[in-house]
């Protein structure tokens, strides 16, 4: 088995989206999947700070930003929705590949021949 240290630094990763990722919400349950993938699991506290930063403790201030974002999001409907849109179109080039006598592919054929 590795250690955990040099797990994380050989993979590139974090231990946060370790824990998002596999829905490790208890630190048995993490140990386990860390024995699973052969790796030595690292201290309770390692695990403790990066669960808090995955899973914040207070439900409350993730209602209250959710809350502002839904009112922002309304608010920029509206916004929207009284502001008529203005389409612009672009006008057709004319292509100077055209010559101006029409050629019913006589030249093309005899120039082929």
């Amino acid at each position: 088995m590795i250690s955990f240290e040099y797990f994380v630094k050989r993979r590139n990763l974090k231990t946060e989206n370790i824990i998002r990722f596999n829905n490790l919400d208890t630190y048995e349950k993490f140990c386990e999947h860390m024995k699973e993938i052969r790796v030595l699991p690292p201290k309770k506290t390692l695990y403790e700070e990066a669960r808090k930063k995955v899973w914040p403790e207070k439900v409350e201030v993730i209602k209250e930003v959710k809350n502002e974002e839904v009112e922002e999001r309304n608010s920029s409907e509206e916004k929207k929705e009284s502001k008529a849109v203005r389409r612009r179109y672009r006008k057709k080039s004319v292509s100077s590949d055209i010559s101006e006598s029409p050629s019913d592919g006589w030249d093309l054929w005899v120039a082929w021949k």
